[in-house]
C-alpha cells in the first residue's frame, strides 16, 4: 500500500512538471505569484475574499490541503462563473459557485482543474 501511494505520488509530480515550469515562466513575464487567493481569479466573487485555507495554483488548479488530523473529508469553495473537475477520480465535474464536501483519504489532497484550463 504505501509503494503504491509513492509511486502514485511521483508519477502525479512528473505528470505536473510541464504546468509547473509553465506558471513559474508566467511568473517571470508577468510578476503573477505562482500560487495565488481565490479572489485574484474571481475578484467580483465576494466569497472567496476570506478564504485563506485553499489556493489557486496558477489559474487552472485549485487546491485544498487537509490540515487536520484524522480528516477524510473537506469543505471546499469553487469560486462562480467557472466549472471546475476533480483531478483524481471520479473526475466529476461541478459548476462553480458552491461549497462542496470532498472526500479526503489519506492518500488523496483535493484539487480541481478549472474547465477550460
Amino acid at each position: 500500500e504505501t509503494l503504491a501511494r509513492i509511486r502514485k505520488t511521483i508519477v502525479t509530480r512528473y505528470t505536473l512538471l510541464p504546468f509547473w515550469y509553465t506558471v513559474f515562466h508566467q511568473h517571470e513575464v508577468s510578476g503573477q505569484p505562482v500560487m495565488r487567493p481565490l479572489w485574484a481569479l474571481a475578484p467580483e466573487d465576494e466569497t472567496t475574499f476570506p478564504i485563506g485555507d485553499q489556493w489557486l495554483v496558477g489559474d487552472a488548479l485549485l487546491v485544498k490541503p487537509i490540515t487536520d488530523e484524522g480528516s477524510t473529508s473537506t469543505s471546499v469553495y469553487l469560486p462562480r462563473d467557472f466549472g471546475w473537475y476533480q483531478f483524481e477520480g471520479p473526475y466529476g465535474f461541478t459548476q462553480g459557485g458552491r461549497w462542496i464536501t470532498e472526500s479526503a483519504p489519506l492518500d488523496k489532497i483535493p484539487v480541481f482543474q478549472r474547465a477550460g484550463a
